[in-house]
């Protein structure tokens, strides 16, 4: 089972929080293609919030590509296929990242120092 846990009192949406840790989990090689996530109330359950909320993180990623839910109701973990949208999508996303890293008075040098960081910590993880 994928360990999953939630900050209330965090400022990032309960939602983006479990969205960004199954992506960590995929990334890691923890979860792999066809394997089932827990269903939306089990997960909310151990997470203690709210099924919808649970649902909305796991509609995001089906959105994504991320999950596909299967005939069974289940949501299960996609093989992972690269297209140009993927590279659309995430080019949109990061520059909307860049422009409020910008706002917040972080330079160009700031930005790549954290990408790359992010980078090699990815690559130890799937290592």
């Amino acid at each position: 089972m994928v360990l999953i846990t939630v900050d209330h009192n965090s400022k990032i949406p309960l939602y983006r929080q479990i969205r960004e840790q199954i992506i960590r989990e995929i990334t890691a090689g923890n979860l792999k293609p066809g394997e089932s996530l827990p269903p939306s109330r089990l997960m909310a359950g151990m997470l203690e919030v709210n099924f919808h909320t649970v649902n909305r993180a796991y509609e995001c990623l089906r959105d994504e590509g991320l999950i596909k839910l299967s005939r069974g109701k289940k949501y299960t973990i996609s093989s992972a296929v690269r297209s140009p949208k993927d590279m659309e999508d995430f080019e949109t996303i990061e520059r909307a990242v860049i422009a409020e890293a910008l706002a917040k008075g972080l330079d160009a040098t700031d930005i790549m120092q954290i990408v790359k960081k992010q980078l090699r910590t990815q690559k130890h993880v799937r290592s």
